[in-house]
């Protein structure tokens, strides 16, 4: 999951990353993971594409930055793993 900032109106969003199931805090990889998205994110423009909303009324969408699919980019890095029901995440 991370935060966007909307240019439009200022708000912030929180959008969880479709189609992977990346480490939750805590967890082995979790830094790595988020010390990925920093460097590639932190301050820069990304689009949204949404997908659906999950059980917890997040927005789930895949983030393209620069022409990339951050998610993609992820699984390529094996900082995450693909997004099926049974490896723990509820949709």
């Amino acid at each position: 999951t991370i935060t966007v900032l909307d240019e439009l109106d200022g708000g912030k969003f929180r959008i969880r990353l479709a189609g992977i199931n990346a480490p939750e805090k805590g967890q082995s990889g979790d830094k790595e993971a988020t010390a990925f998205l920093t460097r590639r994110l932190l301050g820069e423009n990304v689009s949204v594409r949404y997908k659906a909303i999950d059980i917890y009324r997040r927005p789930i969408g895949t983030v393209w930055h620069k022409g990339e699919n951050i998610s993609q980019l992820l699984l390529n890095k094996k900082l995450a793993v693909p997004y099926t029901r049974r490896n723990g995440t509820k949709k």
